[in-house]
């Protein structure tokens, strides 16, 4: 059987803060004119999300949640360097 893992109030305190801080980059997107800025605000925004799933791994000492963020956390790069080479080409 599955037993529960209880999370502490600081620590939906602090990944709520974190997703706060990553609505930022969604603001600045609407903000921004340029396709360069917004290839960078996209990718500070990957960043931001994959480290909220890091950290919700490590607060459930949940292993299999946290690779994922990894996962997500390299590919969203090697996405973001792809965008931005395909941009310079332009």
């Amino acid at each position: 059987m599955i037993e529960p893992i209880l999370l502490l109030p600081i620590h939906y305190s602090f990944i709520l803060l974190m997703l706060i801080a990553s609505s930022l980059s969604i603001a600045a997107v609407a903000r921004s004119s340029s396709l360069s800025e917004r290839i960078a605000v996209a990718g500070s925004f990957s960043n931001k999300i994959a480290l909220v799933i890091l950290t919700f791994g490590i607060f459930r000492n949940d292993w299999m949640i946290g690779s994922v963020g990894a996962v997500i956390l390299i590919a969203g790069d090697a996405g973001m360097l792809i965008l931005a080479l395909t941009e310079l080409k332009e």
